[in-house]
């Protein structure tokens, strides 16, 4: 091979090399020039330290990276980690997914001391949320554990949410600037079932949508409380400061009806008490005598009933204060000698009375009479009575409630008779007939009979 300069001699490429080529090297120790070939060379690259070896090696260094500078990973750059000149990077790029692997996981703050934990994840344990050191949501078998407030715009739970406060109060709370709202449905695809909602400055209101379904207030797991279709069922007591009605209150019946037992307050028809065998009312005042009852029209008082240790009177409105155009009673004998007293049995029990008849006494005294001859009125009356709504134990429907039937008829209006009224007529009447007495006797007196 005849000599030739170096800038005469064709470059090698790797593809070109093999072990067998030599290459000149100095050996300055000895001041000598040797050969070297190829294959002796990667030897030597192989067996000393200082240098990476291609088919993998063990680093006792560093090894830096500029910025921008990547370590790469994959056949096709998938896997890339670098730092950008102001964050640092891990980039999945290619085929795949990025997982980290490892037996306990654990992600610190490294500007704290000690370390501050933010993300710490056990192998087949709770992997654990920490805000500033510390454990705020926690995995568990059953779900996950929180500690403090879950402040959320929507939730949605396939199982429980349970708030189980180590001191103090644990709490849920619900709202907005309308106010809160909870929903409660089965299937969970319904609009909603129930709900308790608040508006904010108005009212809190629970809802059933189905009418057969009843609110209920429960102690003991035994219902107090009942919402009906037509109002409220209690069981139990009542005691209240004050209570307000708008509509009737009923005792111990179901129905508006006096002829059964019990007490209905109606604020549009009259009121009664029934009983059955026994008073009806009882009024008892204590200590001091006086009124027991006042009546009124008006505002106006007209009379009372009143008690004492031994006695009762019944008063009426008789203050001369109350009168004008007082005259005397005129013609009392007249209409004493017309009345017809008769002797006559109730149809309702057979019992004998003495008395008039009303519109007979009308034609003589019509201020002792109320009401006309034969007259009739209209009254409401019960077709059919309401039946409640009935239910099991759980608070489910079994019949539903039914609305009580009421009709109209024509009865009765009948007369009554204030006999008090008739004292004044008798006592002048008496009067009448005692000065003629008297006359009568002065004159047998004169005339020495």
């Amino acid at each position: 091979m005849a000599d030739q300069k170096i800038s005469e001699l064709t470059n090698i490429t790797g593809a070109n090399l093999a072990n067998a080529d030599e290459f000149v090297v100095v050996d300055i120790s000895a001041d000598q020039t040797k050969a070297i070939t190829f294959g002796e060379l990667k030897n030597a690259f192989d067996t000393s330290t200082g240098f990476v070896r291609v088919t993998g090696d063990t680093m006792t260094g560093n090894l830096s990276f500029g910025d921008l500078d990547k370590a790469i990973f994959g056949a096709g750059n998938d896997l890339q980690i670098y730092h950008d000149g102001n964050n640092s990077l891990i980039d999945e790029v290619g085929t795949g997914n990025l997982y980290l692997r490892s037996s306990n996981l654990y992600i610190q703050n490294i500007d704290s001391d000690p370390d501050e934990m933010m993300i710490a994840a056990v192998a087949n344990g709770a992997v654990t949320l920490s805000h500033n050191g510390s454990a705020k949501i926690a995995t568990s078998a059953s779900g996950i554990d929180v500690t403090g407030s879950i402040n959320a715009g929507d939730i949605t739970s396939t199982g429980n949410l349970s708030s189980n406060k180590a001191a103090g109060y644990g709490s849920v709370e619900v709202g907005g600037p309308s106010g809160g709202l909870i929903d409660l449905k089965a299937p969970f695809s319904d609009d909603y079932d129930a709900r308790v909602i608040y508006t904010a400055g108005a009212d809190l209101q629970i809802i059933t949508l189905a009418a057969g379904e009843p609110i209920l207030l429960r102690q003991g797991n035994a219902t107090k409380l009942a919402t009906t279709a037509t109002g409220v069922d209690v069981t139990g007591t009542v005691t209240a400061d004050g209570l307000t009605v708008d509509g009737n209150v009923l005792v111990g019946k179901t129905s508006a009806n006096f002829a059964s037992a019990g007490v209905q307050l109606l604020p549009a028809t009259a009121s009664s008490f029934t009983q059955d065998g026994v008073q009806p009312l009882v009024l008892n005042r204590l200590t001091s005598d006086g009124d027991i009852l006042k009546l009124f029209k008006d505002g106006v008082t007209v009379g009372s009933v009143s008690v004492t240790a031994s006695a009762t009177a019944y008063n009426t409105s008789s203050d001369y204060r109350l009168k004008e155009n007082i005259t005397p009673v005129q013609g009392a004998a007249d209409i004493v000698k017309a009345m017809q007293p008769v002797t006559y049995t109730f149809k309702s029990d057979g019992s004998w009375h003495d008395g008039f008849l009303a519109h007979e006494l009308q034609e003589l005294h019509p201020r002792a009479v109320t009401g006309e001859k034969d007259a009739v009125k209209d009254e409401e009356y019960e077709v059919t009575p309401a039946v409640e709504a009935t239910f099991d134990a759980e608070g489910v429907e079994l019949t539903p409630a039914v609305f009580a039937v009421m009709g109209t008829r024509s009865v009765p209006d009948y007369q009554g008779v204030d006999y008090s009224k008739l004292t004044p007529i008798l006592t002048a009447a008496l009067q009448e007939a005692l000065n003629k007495i008297d006359a009568l006797e002065a004159r047998l007196a004169a005339a020495n009979i």
